[in-house]
């Protein structure tokens, strides 16, 4: 067999073995940090996954930073959160509190391992003196028909824009 086809060989198996594990490192978050003026800063973090197998995302460990606990809570029982394929995961303020053990308030860095290609992003939400909200938002569907595009109103003719 030619050197070159078993090189390329070689490298394909090895490109097909299983995903490495991975290290993400979030480096800003905040849960129930205090702001002025009775503001309360809360991380969501959001995982996606851009390939087409599930991804295993460790809960998170919390690097060098500030935690204030009044009473630790038990730890989460499931240790990873999973990524379906071609999606996206919101892991809330709520969700990230149980992972540190319920700290009364958290600000620094955590980071997550994970068993396959996964972004990590996240924003940092002001809930100006007032608790985050928490679950999902239930709401009542009803079937309507969209009408006729007669009734659509004219196009604006001399908007600013």
């Amino acid at each position: 067999m030619n050197r070159n086809v078993l090189r390329c060989l070689v490298l394909a198996v090895a490109a097909a073995g299983p995903a490495v594990a991975e290290e993400l490192v979030l480096p800003i978050l905040a849960l129930q940090w205090p702001g002025k003026a009775g503001n309360r800063w809360n991380s969501e973090v959001f995982l996606t996954n851009p390939g087409p197998s599930p991804v295993m995302v460790s809960n998170g460990r919390f690097l060098p930073g500030t935690l204030r606990y009044d009473v630790k809570c038990y730890p989460p029982i499931a240790a990873f959160h999973l990524v379906p394929p071609y999606s996206t995961t919101l892991l809330p303020p709520q969700e990230l509190d149980l992972d540190l053990q319920c700290p009364v308030a958290a600000l620094g860095a955590m980071a997550f391992d994970s068993d396959g290609p996964v972004l990590i992003s996240s924003r940092v939400v002001n809930t100006l003196n007032a608790a985050p909200p928490g679950g999902v938002l239930s709401a009542r569907t009803s079937r309507r028909s969209a009408g006729r595009t007669s009734r659509a109103p004219a196009p604006c003719t001399n908007c600013r824009g």
